[in-house]
């Protein structure tokens, strides 16, 4: 195993973080970066927690990325770093993060990315104030070269796969005052056609499958501010959120779990027959997947949270900050004790597991 030590920041020019060789068995968080910085960097943690090691991608290859990481999406051996402000993907290697190849042609503000018949699906904002031009970018993976694109209504997020159907989280508020989406559209990956769009609660976000294969939705619920006459912030418009489970044998909603006036939860994932949902500075709750009724309690309390993943009864949690690095904590459900943190990236926003 060879090392690199580099230092984290300017301002934590003393703490040097281990380079490794390969970067499996592990945790990897993205971090976005400053504001038009275009300084998105990722970090590891092994899986034994004995190794973090921050601004990874640039030890290795020598050079930034180069742009906001959005997200990252995984296929074999591939990582694909979605920057939206460069409307570009990086790929590189997942177990070593060398650089392969970039993809630059066919996208316009890129969101997230999954897989299905061999093919790559990008969401596209287009351009955030008009909401007429939103697209999913079909990437060839063996060319790494958009091919074609599909258009989609306002507001394309959250994508995923399953059973070579692509379904994809349309938001809308892609802009300041443009309107909110409600809809889920279904993709067929064989023929690139949607062939159904289903109707969920307002601005719908993450997406996860449950253990028994069906799609639960996060709608966050519309919160629109504005202000008044004398520059007061007022809340002009406000919808409610809701966790809805979508029955994919009929398309239909099954589950409809409504959240109180002017509570907006912002992330959730699901692990172990549980759905597990965030609210701002309130904490993390879990609920059963058949459940009708939200959780009275939180499972842990937590300060406000930029992105959450759940795994293996264990709660992977970041908190940001644009102006040093940013927190990863791990916390055990069962016990609500937290089993290791660590520094990571400028306003880090999403957990990912490399195995």
């Amino acid at each position: 195993m060879s090392l690199v030590l580099i230092s984290c920041n300017e301002n934590d020019s003393d703490e040097l973080k281990e380079i490794l060789d390969r970067f499996e068995n592990g945790i990897i968080v993205s971090a976005e970066g400053a504001w038009q910085a275009k300084d998105g960097s990722i970090s590891f943690v092994s899986s034994d927690y004995s190794v973090a090691s921050n601004f990874v991608y640039d030890g290795v290859n020598g050079a930034k990325l180069g742009g906001l990481i959005q997200s990252i999406a995984f296929n074999g051996e591939n990582a694909y770093v979605v920057l939206n402000d460069v409307n570009t993907i990086v790929v590189m290697d997942r177990y070593t993060f060398k650089k392969k190849a970039i993809i630059t042609e066919g996208l316009e503000n890129p969101r997230y990315m999954a897989f299905a018949n061999g093919k790559g699906y990008v969401t596209n904002w287009g351009d955030s104030n008009v909401i007429t031009d939103e697209f999913v970018a079909v990437v060839d993976l063996e060319l790494n070269k958009v091919t074609s694109s599909i258009s989609v209504s306002n507001g394309p997020e959250q994508i995923v796969s399953k059973n070579n159907k692509i379904y994809v989280s349309n938001r809308g508020g892609t802009g300041y005052g443009t309107a909110f989406n409600n809809l889920i559209s279904v993709i067929d990956a064989s023929t690139n056609n949607i062939t159904s769009t289903i109707e969920v609660k307002d601005a719908p976000d993450d997406l996860a499958f449950n253990s028994a294969g069906n799609l639960v939705v996060l709608s966050q619920g519309e919160e629109t501010w504005a202000q008044d006459n004398e520059e007061n912030w007022y809340v002009a418009r406000e919808s409610i959120g809701a966790i809805q489970t979508i029955d994919l044998s009929t398309n239909t909603v099954s589950i409809s779990i409504e959240f109180a006036d002017g509570v907006h939860p912002n992330l959730l994932d699901t692990d172990n027959g549980k759905i597990y949902y965030h609210i701002g500075y309130s904490g993390v709750y879990a609920i059963d997947e058949a459940a009708v009724e939200l959780s009275q309690n939180a499972a842990i309390t937590t300060e406000n949270l930029y992105g959450m993943s759940v795994d293996n009864d264990k709660i992977y949690g970041v908190q940001y900050s644009f102006e040093a690095l940013s927190k990863l904590f791990i916390t055990d459900v069962n016990t609500s004790s937290t089993l290791y943190s660590t520094a990571v990236g400028l306003g880090a926003s999403k957990v990912y597991f490399n195995e």
